[in-house]
C-alpha cells in the first residue's frame, strides 16, 4: 500500500511534525511505503524533515512559501500526484485538506483521503478569526468536511 502524506512545513518541531515523525518511525514501512509532500519546505538539518529523511522515506518539497510558484504548484502537484498513484492521502492541517480534496476530484484512481486536523482554542476563539480571510477558509474547510466523507483524526 502506498500512503501519502502532505503537509503544510517541516521547518520546525510543532506538534503536527512530530506527530508525523512519530507515525512514520513507528509504522512497518516493508508494509506501507510512505511519502510526503510539503507544500513550503523543510528547512534545514535541524528539522522534523531532515529526521523523516533520515528514516528513508521519500520527501517532495513544492517551495509554495514564494507566490510566484503558485500556478506551477498546481501543475506540479496534480503530475506528481497522479504519477505517484497513493492509495491513501493523509493531509495534515487544513491547507493540505483543501489542497488534496481539490486535487482527488481529478486524478485517476480517487485515492481515499484521510483528514488530520487539530482544534486551538486560541485559533477558534482568539484574534485569529478576526482575519475575514481566514474566517472565509474556515467555512470552506467546513464545507468540504460535509461533503468529502473523509475520516477525520483531531
Amino acid at each position: 500500500m502506498k500512503m501519502l502524506h502532505v503537509i503544510t512545513d517541516l521547518n520546525g518541531y510543532g506538534g503536527t511534525e512530530k506527530t508525523l515523525l512519530r507515525y512514520l518511525a513507528g509504522t512497518d514501512r516493508t508494509r506501507v511505503e510512505h511519502v510526503v509532500y510539503v507544500l513550503k519546505d523543510c528547512g534545514g538539518a535541524d528539522t522534523v524533515g531532515a529526521a523523516i529523511r533520515n528514516l528513508g522515506v521519500r520527501i517532495h518539497e513544492f517551495g509554495l512559501n514564494r507566490p510566484r510558484n503558485a500556478l506551477a504548484f498546481v501543475f506540479s502537484f496534480l503530475r506528481r500526484l497522479r504519477k505517484e498513484r497513493p492509495d491513501v492521502i493523509s493531509a495534515w492541517l487544513y491547507h493540505p485538506i483543501a489542497v488534496t480534496e481539490l486535487a482527488r476530484r481529478l486524478i485517476p484512481g480517487k485515492p481515499r483521503i484521510v483528514w488530520h486536523i487539530r482544534s486551538l482554542p486560541s485559533y477558534a476563539q482568539g484574534p485569529g478569526l478576526r482575519n475575514r480571510g481566514r474566517r472565509a477558509f474556515l467555512w470552506f474547510i467546513g464545507v468540504l468536511s460535509r461533503r468529502s466523507g473523509a475520516p477525520i483524526v483531531a
